[in-house]
């Protein structure tokens, strides 16, 4: 299940000091506890809310709660539903927990007290549902869903959902005069310790073959973990949330903590490049060849976001691969159409082109792009292209081409670095570097031959005018772009 991709840098905070990524490879799972605890492909998973008709017992609640994710209605409870695949409405337990996190950080915002009450009639919602194991909670879902080519009867739990719900928990618990959610927190925290016993017992945790923590978005039979990445990483750093409320004040859990979330980092790290497909979008599931445009820009947003938590140049590099495999931004804008000739198409299925024409321009030629787009299969049609949508060019495809067709601006595959980057000069080459301004537009140009071995500092990258650029903030090109090509590259 994903996070809008810029909502899901907001869950992030950064890592505790004394936080460190267990050595790659390495057992990094913490052993569950001794304390009573009970041992217990494809498939395009977004889910078309509809707006139902609000019923009768349900008027009496403000309607519509302030920032609800769209589609969603409210129940007679007060609390958020949406409309399962079942056709029936249904509480999401990974839903509410966003949801609960939003009015929260509003609340903060604003101070305004009905955002904290509406949290807490969620969070209570929550607890209400709460399957007991020991002392650890799981929040169960009670809808069939369908997803990587199987089936999950009602009451199935996820390691995503946990980790979440951790999160927003202790951020509600942070808040004065509502500690006692910290208490749910820890007992939502307390399902990773869970011991598999059979197919009948909640758990969400798994040591896999290698050694690595999975923090499991789907639990399969028989104590095997899906290994999904994204919903593995969300899990991961919803964790790294709660360590940051915790602090030193419960000395008696933090180590735990600290040791769960280190293991599900560590296997982040290690699995990163399992869900690359170079060439194409990555996979949903590690280790296997299932591409998903969908889950790719959540992929790259995600190496960006265990980057700046870690420290480890590894995601960073991981993303620069994926970036260069498939589009990382595919939303549309404006487009220019340098002076020249370009030919244009019109695709379907995946690439195959059903016709072609023609465009020739005198002068540079603005449009607009309803979306940028890679075809997973291509038939011939490689590379990156947009769909037009004015004028006598609507409907028809142009191909991204550097210096000649490309959307404007600095803000395509854009990624700003928090913690700057190193750049090194592969190879004895004479390199032009390029000024910008906010449009994408050339305002200055200079070049230098640098000798082999060569470093500068990066602050951020991009696609300009069609090409990868890194902004390089020291040295003889300090706060101009270069052409990122193997003589150019991040290490």
């Amino acid at each position: 299940m994903s996070f809008s991709r810029r909502a899901t840098l907001g869950l992030m905070a950064g890592l505790p000091a004394g936080l460190a990524l267990a050595p790659v490879p390495a057992l990094a799972a913490p052993k569950p506890t001794d304390d009573g605890l009970i041992d217990v492909t494809s498939f395009d998973r977004s889910v078309k809310l509809l707006q139902p008709q609000i019923s009768a017992a349900a008027a009496q609640v403000p309607l519509p709660l302030p920032d609800a994710p769209a589609g969603s209605t409210v129940g007679p409870d007060g609390v958020l539903q949406y409309k399962a695949p079942d056709g029936k409405y249904y509480h999401h337990p990974l839903m509410i927990a966003k949801y609960i996190i939003s009015q929260v950080r509003r609340f903060r915002e604003t101070g305004d007290p009905e955002r904290l009450r509406i949290a807490r009639r969620h969070a209570d919602a929550l607890v209400n549902s709460f399957v007991w194991v020991g002392d650890a909670a799981f929040l169960p879902y009670k809808h069939t869903w369908y997803v990587i080519g199987r089936t999950f009867p009602p009451r199935w739990y996820s390691g995503m959902t946990q980790g979440v719900a951790v999160s927003a928990m202790s951020m509600l618990g942070s808040v004065p005069g509502c500690e006692e959610y910290l208490r749910h927190a820890e007992s939502l925290f307390r399902s990773y310790l869970v011991k598999y016993v059979n197919d009948r017992t909640p758990w969400v945790s798994v040591v896999d073959e290698r050694g690595f923590l999975w923090l499991d978005e789907y639990p399969l039979p028989h104590h095997q973990p899906s290994k999904v990445y994204n919903g593995h990483c969300y899990a991961a750093t919803g964790l790294v949330g709660y360590l940051r409320v915790l602090g030193t004040s419960r000395p008696d859990l933090t180590p735990l903590v600290k040791a769960v979330v280190e293991g599900a980092l560590s296997t982040a790290f290690a699995y990163r490049n399992n869900c690359r497909l170079p060439g194409t979008a990555s996979s949903y599931v590690v280790n296997a060849r299932q591409p998903h445009r969908n889950y790719h820009p959540i992929h790259v947003e995600l190496m960006d976001t265990l980057y700046h938590l870690t420290g480890r140049g590894g995601f960073a590099l991981t993303l620069d691969g994926m970036v260069n495999d498939f589009t990382d931004t595919q939303s549309g804008g404006p487009v220019m159409i340098e002076a020249g000739t370009h030919q244009l198409y019109k695709f379907k299925s995946e690439g195959l082109v059903t016709a072609t024409r023609t465009f020739v321009t005198g002068r540079a030629t603005g449009a607009t792009a309803s979306h940028r787009v890679k075809f997973m299969r291509g038939f011939g049609a490689s590379g990156n292209w947009f769909q037009l949508t004015n004028g006598a060019l609507a409907g028809w495809y142009i191909r991204e081409v550097p210096d000649a067709s490309y959307l404007r601006g600095l803000g395509v595959d854009a990624h700003v670095w928090r913690k700057p980057r190193s750049v090194q000069v592969k190879a004895r080459v004479a390199l032009v570097a390029t000024a910008f301004d906010a449009n994408g537009r050339v305002t200055a140009q200079r070049s230098k031959r640098l000798l082999r071995g060569a470093r500068f500092t990066s602050d951020r990258r991009a696609c300009i005018q069609g090409r990868q650029m890194i902004h390089v903030t020291d040295g003889p090109f300090a706060g101009v772009w270069l052409y990122e090509c193997p003589a150019v590259r991040y290490i």
